[in-house]
C-alpha cells in the first residue's frame, strides 16, 4: 500500500501583498487623477456656460439701450429742442496700453457711456416693457429713462488703486424721466447722493433742491446724472467721485428687481466703448489686419480705411485733417480735460447750442453770448459766425456706430470670456 504526499497551498507572502497593494494604489491614484481632471473640466464647462450667459444678458441690455436712444447722433443734436443726449467718456486706459502690462488679460476699463432711452412701446411699434424704479419706497414706471454705464470697485484698503482682491464691476444706473415729480429739498451734495441712493428718478440739482428732468432738460450737460458741480460752470464735467458714491449693490428682497440698482457684471477685465471712424487706417502686420486699438498697431502699411476706435487714440489736440475721433475734442468744447481721478479724458457728446444764448459767459472771455448777439465781435466781416461761438461740439462728426466690448473672468476656474455688440446709428 503506497502513501501519497498531500501538498498544502501556501498563503501570500508579505512581498506579494505589498506589491498588490502598490499596484492597487497606483490604479486608485490614476482613477482619482482622472476624476479630478474630469471634475475640473466639468467645473470649467459650467463656469464657461454661466459666464457666457451673464455676458449675453449684459450684451442684450446694452443693445436694448442703444436701440432706444432718443436723440439724433449728430453734433448740436436738434437745435430747436433736443430730446435727450448721448455721451461717451474715454479715459486714458486703452486695450493697447493695458496689453503691455504684466497682466495682459486686462483691457480698457475706464470708459463711461450715458444716454436717454425710450422703450419700444414709446417709439410707436411693438408694445414694450416699461422702465421700473423707486420713488419714496414705491414702484413707479416710465416709458423713458436716463441710463449710465460705468465701472467701479470696492476700495477695501482705501488707497485709490484697484488691487487683485478688489474685483472690478460694471454698473448700470437707470433713472426714470418723470418731469411731473415734485421737487426735493437738497441743501448739499450729501443730500443729493442720499436721494439717488434711495430713488431712481432723473433729477438736476440747483444747489438748493432737486428738480425732475424732462428729455429737453437732459440735453444740457449740467442737468445729467453725476454732473453735479464739482467745479461749477461750463463744461459741467461728470463728477467721477459722485458717480462712485451712488453706485449701489444689488438690494435684497423687493428692491432687487429694479434695474436701477443692478451690478451688471462682476470680475470685469474690460469694458471698452469705441466709435466708428470712417477714415481710421487699418494696417497690415505680418499678414494680420490691425486697427488703432490693437497692440501691434505701429504705423505700418495701410490696407483699408474704417474702424472702431477709442477717442483720442493719437493723443493730440483737435485737428480736422487727421482721422475722425482720433484727437482730443475741439478746444472750445472744453471736453478734453484732466479729470482729478481718471486723468486725461475725451468726451463725445451730442451737445446742445443753448450755451450760445444762456446769458452766461461760458468761455470766460468777458463777453456774453457773442455767437448770437448780432455783433461782429471778432471783426472778420461776418456776424455771429462759427468763430464767435462760446462753445462747440466736441467732435464735428456724425456718430454712425458704436462698439461695446465686455470681458470677464471666473476666478475659481480662471475662465475668460468676451463679447462685443456693434450698433449702427445710421438712418434706416
Amino acid at each position: 500500500m503506497s502513501c501519497r504526499r498531500i501538498d498544502h497551498r501556501r498563503g501570500l507572502t508579505l512581498i506579494e501583498i505589498l506589491i498588490s497593494m502598490t499596484m492597487t494604489l497606483v490604479v486608485l491614484g490614476a482613477m482619482m487623477a482622472a476624476f479630478r481632471y474630469a471634475s475640473a473640466e466639468i467645473s470649467k464647462g459650467r463656469a464657461t456656460i454661466e459666464l457666457s450667459n451673464q455676458l449675453r444678458v449684459v450684451q442684450e441690455l446694452m443693445r436694448s439701450d442703444l436701440e432706444g436712444v432718443t436723440v439724433d447722433m449728430r453734433p448740436w443734436a436738434i437745435t430747436a429742442g433736443p430730446k435727450g443726449y448721448f455721451m461717451y467718456l474715454e479715459g486714458p486706459r486703452r486695450d493697447n496700453t493695458a496689453g503691455t502690462s504684466p497682466d495682459g488679460i486686462l483691457g480698457d476699463t475706464d470708459d463711461i457711456i450715458g444716454m436717454t432711452v425710450r422703450t419700444v412701446a414709446d417709439m410707436g411699434t411693438t408694445p414694450g416693457k416699461e422702465f421700473h424704479g423707486r420713488l419714496n419706497g414705491n414702484d413707479v414706471t416710465s416709458l423713458a429713462a436716463e441710463v449710465m454705464w460705468w465701472t467701479g470697485f470696492d476700495d477695501r484698503n482705501a488707497n485709490g488703486v484697484r488691487e487683485y482682491d478688489e474685483p472690478l464691476k460694471i454698473y448700470r444706473r437707470q433713472l426714470l424721466i418723470l418731469p411731473e415729480t415734485a421737487s426735493v429739498p437738497a441743501a448739499d451734495l450729501a443730500a443729493v447722493i442720499q436721494f439717488f441712493r434711495n430713488n431712481d428718478i432723473s433729477m438736476r440739482w440747483d444747489g438748493n433742491q432737486l428738480i425732475a428732468n424732462s428729455l429737453e432738460d437732459l440735453a444740457k450737460r449740467e442737468n445729467r446724472f453725476a454732473h453735479w458741480p464739482g467745479v461749477p460752470g461750463y463744461p459741467h464735467v461728470l463728477n467721477r467721485a459722485a458717480l462712485q458714491s451712488v453706485q449701489l449693490e444689488n438690494l435684497p428682497g423687493l428692491d432687487a428687481r429694479f434695474n436701477g440698482n443692478d451690478i451688471m457684471l462682476s470680475d470685469v477685465l474690460a469694458f471698452d466703448v469705441q466709435v466708428y471712424s470712417p477714415d481710421a487706417e487699418i494696417q497690415n502686420n505680418d499678414g494680420i489686419p490691425v486697427t488703432p486699438s490693437d497692440t501691434q498697431y505701429v504705423g505700418i502699411a495701410t490696407v483699408d480705411l474704417g474702424a472702431f476706435v477709442d477717442l483720442n487714440y493719437l493723443n493730440i489736440p483737435f485737428d480736422p485733417t487727421v482721422p475722425q475721433f482720433s484727437t482730443l475734442p475741439t478746444l472750445r468744447s472744453q471736453l478734453g480735460y484732466v479729470d482729478p481721478i481718471m486723468g486725461q479724458v475725451a468726451v463725445l457728446d451730442t451737445f446742445s447750442n443753448h450755451y450760445e444764448s444762456n446769458g452766461i459767459d461760458d468761455d470766460g472771455d468777458g463777453v456774453i453770448d457773442q455767437g448770437t448777439d448780432g455783433v461782429d465781435n471778432d471783426g472778420n466781416g461776418a456776424v455771429d459766425d462759427n468763430e464767435e461761438r462760446e462753445t462747440l461740439p466736441p467732435y464735428p462728426y456724425r456718430v454712425s456706430g458704436v462698439k461695446v466690448t465686455f470681458r470677464a473672468v471666473e476666478r475659481n476656474t480662471k475662465q475668460i470670456r468676451q463679447t462685443s455688440i456693434i450698433h449702427s446709428f445710421m438712418p434706416k
